[in-house]
């Protein structure tokens, strides 16, 4: 599953963004060398850049995990693959904070991407997944720049949440995933994430 949702799929069972891939994502790659034909690699470290873009603490809580990776295949890419992005790179910070509540904060990265074309790719995965269900797409600003937002209900009772917008420089992308928080921690994430 891409855009960072097969690290968060215990905490969050979020749906499918943009493809999927029941491959096996390596433990660690170099990441100054060519994607090889893997669909997906991650590991924490292999883009410090973008992983300093995620703070460190939320509400004072470190985050459970923190890892950087990028996705070299249609397979992951999806839409943004019909959009000519070839290599998607992420930094990720997730905070697990039990009986399925958590939040993720990424940070995406590619030559040529905007927050419209991750968005399209999120709202067209969870469009075509059966078990997401009332999907309700709005455009609020967040972190003060226009963004977008999809809320919808994974299979019968997990409130998600999806934000989109546009990073600190051209080809940088904000994203919160979120399940089963409130929308005041939503906000706080958001602030957070600046």
């Amino acid at each position: 599953m891409p855009f960072h949702v097969r690290a968060l799929v215990a905490a969050l069972a979020l749906v499918t963004l943009v493809g999927c891939s029941d491959a096996a994502v390596p433990a660690s790659f170099d990441p100054t060398r060519p994607c090889g034909g893997a669909d997906e690699q991650r590991m924490a470290g292999a883009y410090p850049d973008l992983e300093a873009t995620i703070p460190t603490q939320l509400a004072g809580v470190a985050a459970t995990t923190r890892e950087s990776g990028r996705y070299c295949s249609p397979t992951t890419l999806g839409t943004l693959a019909d959009a000519g992005i070839d290599e998607l790179h992420y930094g990720a910070g997730t905070w697990d904070r039990g009986s399925g509540k958590a939040v993720s904060l990424v940070t995406l990265e590619a030559a040529g991407l905007d927050a419209q074309a991750v968005y399209g790719s999120y709202l067209a995965g969870a469009q075509n997944n059966a078990k997401v269900h009332d999907i309700t797409p709005t455009q609020p600003t967040l972190g003060g720049k226009p963004g977008y937002r999809i809320d919808f209900l994974n299979g019968d009772s997990s409130f998600q949440r999806i934000l989109v917008w546009p990073g600190d420089r051209d080809g940088r992308v904000r994203v919160v995933l979120a399940a089963d928080l409130l929308d005041a921690e939503i906000q706080a994430a958001v602030d957070a994430f600046q």
